[in-house]
């Protein structure tokens, strides 16, 4: 891919996570920012929402306390011919705080790459914490020290499914249509990652599309080897 296919692609995915956002969440006053192009092969996308509460048989309004938070850093895949999310942060702000995260670092080795905080302590996990110490922050029983393995560089949770935690599961307000828009966009998430997937294990695909009674020809130099991400 060269920068001009890069800067092209980064303009589609840009207008197609633009156009779910607005298509999802009601209310003004958010933003959306991309940023740091001058460098290249590296674009990072922030947006921010405020949530709006929707309690039953009473109107929706604005929560004053509540948004969403979404930052990616875009970058090439491994083979540098691909648009790769190199990181992700999906959150729930109850102010400037995030208490619930999903966080994705695609070079990652201690911690599992796709990850899961909640924020929290004195909770039944604390006391564990304590004694295990398994890192630094755990040692005060803080539940946000923990990254909580959540399906790894290709079956991880998706801006779609945050989306619809916040909605569906959180009760927040969406707009009219919400669910199919999610649904459309998470459809072609998943296509997307199953074509990653494919490309990390060849040989396992074309023998799962044999037994499906499609005719598979290997390359001459026969399968790539595997490439899967190490790791967590």
């Amino acid at each position: 891919m060269n920068i001009e296919e890069y800067h092209t692609q980064i303009s589609d995915f840009t207008r197609l996570l633009r156009g779910v956002l607005s298509g999802v969440l009601p209310g003004n006053g958010g933003y959306f920012d991309v940023y740091g192009e001058e460098i290249p092969w590296k674009t990072n996308i922030e947006a921010e929402f405020p949530l709006r509460f929707n309690p039953p048989r009473e109107p929706s309004r604005e929560s004053g306390l509540y948004a969403a938070r979404i930052r990616l850093g875009m970058g090439l895949s491994r083979s540098g011919e691909y648009l790769a999310v190199m990181q992700s942060s999906f959150a729930l702000l109850v102010g400037s705080a995030p208490v619930l995260r999903f966080d994705y670092e695609k070079v990652k080795d201690y911690h599992p790459a796709a990850h899961l905080h909640i924020s929290g302590s004195g909770t039944w996990l604390s006391p564990a914490l304590m004694i295990n110490r398994p890192n630094q922050e755990a040692r005060q029983g803080k539940l946000e020290a923990l990254h909580i393995p959540v399906g790894g560089h290709r079956f991880r949770p998706s801006v779609e499914e945050f989306l619809y935690f916040l909605i569906h599961e959180c009760g927040f307000e969406g707009r009219s249509g919400w669910r199919d828009i999610l649904a459309d966009s998470r459809a072609r998430w998943l296509r997307i990652q199953l074509g990653a997937a494919v490309r990390d294990d060849p040989r396992e695909a074309a023998h799962i599309l044999s037994d499906l009674g499609y005719a598979v020809i290997p390359p001459e130099g026969g399968h790539p080897q595997m490439a899967y991400h190490s790791g967590w």
